[in-house]
């Protein structure tokens, strides 16, 4: 009888890298909430249970897709998925925008350190900078290692603020419906539905690189499945429990760069402090992440090039991140997922010419 068991340790870890090169600077810091659902009231909580769905299915079609193809490069990923001509358009698109995502993630850690502690957003920029060129230069598997073990204390940090904010003001949640039509927050598309598809587009995309390694690399096809779908739900269910603690104090918040942090900081100093460093590990792990697909496209890691390129995209990434955190948000992110539909199109399309 054929062993269906698998193996739990890689399960979580392949799930946990996938959650945390989706939990950077904008999603752990409440700021892409704020802007692609909750700008929208109370049809921004459908929003965040449908992109559930969204980041499971993707989570498992870019792993399965890695498996397929043997390549972890996303030029390779969106030749497969759009055409060879469609592909290598998108292609040098998606590696202009991911060097962009690089600069959000270090602008959020200048804009987080800033927040709390007063400093000068460039210090905080350098020094995340400097972190993020070690750690990619250690290749995949030292990725690997560095952020899966971030992702579960990363959701039990976030769960337990939320899950505290709405204890401590229930009420708050019933009234934000009427808060958010006065203040109105920017939104980045037409309707709820659409922001929701853009928005999980653009968290995943950048990282397709890894995400497609993780399957070309594995040899158990239904391990790497199952870990996109386990990951895919944590990142999600995340969401949707962090939006309803934003709603409670929205009045107070919307006009932060980084509102999560000030929803820790109001239950109690020593959990704003600890959230400042769980932000900051959460934002790392996505800028290697993204880092590492970029700088793989012009060179095979661990060559010299590889390590050039590294730190050369890195010192021109951190003068962009000097742009403040929530301006680079609302430009990049929404242009990055319609750009993803044309990919959402060929995912479809994939599943209609194998039948």
């Amino acid at each position: 009888m054929k062993d269906t068991k698998v193996d739990k340790r890689k399960l979580f870890g392949y799930a946990g890298t996938y959650i945390m090169s989706v939990m950077g600077a904008g999603y752990a810091s409440g700021q892409e909430f704020m802007q692609y659902f909750i700008s929208y009231g109370y049809k921004g909580i459908i929003g965040s249970v449908l992109v559930t769905i969204f980041f499971a299915w993707y989570g498992y079609e870019f792993m399965d897709i890695g498996y397929e193809i043997g390549s972890y490069s996303h030029g390779d990923v969106l030749k497969y998925l759009c055409g060879k001509k469609i592909g290598t358009i998108f292609e040098w698109i998606l590696t202009v925008f991911s060097f962009c995502v690089v600069a959000i993630m270090l602008s959020g850690s200048g804009a987080t350190l800033s927040q709390y502690f007063g400093l000068n957003q460039q210090v905080g920029t350098i020094l995340m900078a400097i972190l993020t060129i070690v750690t990619t230069l250690f290749g995949l598997n030292g990725i690997v290692k560095a952020t899966s073990s971030f992702a579960p204390i990363t959701i039990v940090f976030l769960l337990v603020v939320s899950v505290l904010t709405i204890i401590i003001n229930p009420d708050g949640i019933v009234e934000s419906g009427v808060v958010i039509e006065k203040i109105g927050l920017p939104k980045p598309a037409v309707n709820f539905f659409v922001s929701t598809v853009i928005y999980a587009l653009y968290c995943v995309l950048p990282n397709v690189p890894v995400i497609a390694a993780i399957g070309s690399e594995e040899k158990d096809r239904r391990l790497i499945r199952i870990s996109g779908i386990i990951g895919g739900i944590a990142i999600g269910l995340c969401i949707i429990i962090v939006n309803f603690a934003m709603l409670t104090d929205i009045k107070d918040i919307y006009t932060h760069e980084v509102p999560v942090l000030s929803l820790a900081k109001s239950i109690s100093p020593i959990l704003g402090i600890g959230y400042v460093f769980i932000l900051l590990e959460a934002i790392y792990t996505t800028a290697v992440i993204v880092l590492y697909g970029f700088t793989t496209q012009f060179a095979k890691p661990g060559t010299k090039k590889y390590t050039i390129i590294t730190i050369i995209s890195v010192i021109v990434s951190t003068f962009a991140g000097f742009i403040p955190f929530s301006t680079l948000i609302g430009i990049i992110s929404p242009i990055l997922g319609y750009i993803g539909l044309i990919v959402l199109i060929g995912i479809i399309r994939r599943h209609i010419a194998s039948k």
